[in-house]
């Protein structure tokens, strides 16, 4: 019995065949591979940015890590995440036998430019169940203030 996660069904028995499939796929798949993704750490988090009109919310997925692997902070207007996701291993002495292996351990930074008016003294930060939240007011006294045309 083969095991494996399929990206295509391949139903050909033929050797040849199977070996040009495998193949062209392969290249398909490093040719596709983005710039960024050549320097980037082994795994990125994904983050949504939303804009509301009092903070800027930035939502960050770290599932399965701890707190104290995780650390934000400002730097020259950028908002740095940095952590370590540290891979399980067990202590027995016998091999590990993997079956499938697709989770991603490692350590990651990612920086996140920020416009000016950003009251940083009073961000805040929440972590519950993988998701790490940030709320960044914005600094009122930067708010652009409506100009009122007059018709001539």
């Amino acid at each position: 019995m083969k095991w494996g996660l399929l990206r295509r069904k391949d139903h050909q028995d033929d050797t040849v065949v199977n070996f040009r499939s495998n193949f062209d796929r392969m290249l398909e798949d490093f040719f596709n591979i983005q710039p960024s993704a050549l320097f980037e750490s082994s795994w990125m988090p994904k983050v949504d940015i939303e804009e509301k009109d009092d903070r800027y919310m930035v939502r960050a997925d770290l599932p399965g890590m701890d707190l104290k692997d995780i650390d934000v902070k400002i730097e020259e207007n950028h908002l740095v995440i940095t952590g370590e996701k540290k891979s399980e291993r067990r202590t027995e002495n016998k091999k590990n036998n993997f079956i499938v292996s697709e989770r991603h351990f490692g350590s990651f930074k990612r920086s996140i430019a920020l416009p000016d008016g950003v009251k940083f003294e009073e961000a805040r930060a929440m972590y519950k169940d993988g998701v790490l939240n940030l709320e960044l007011p914005k600094d009122d006294m930067k708010k652009p203030e409506k100009i009122k045309i007059e018709v001539k």
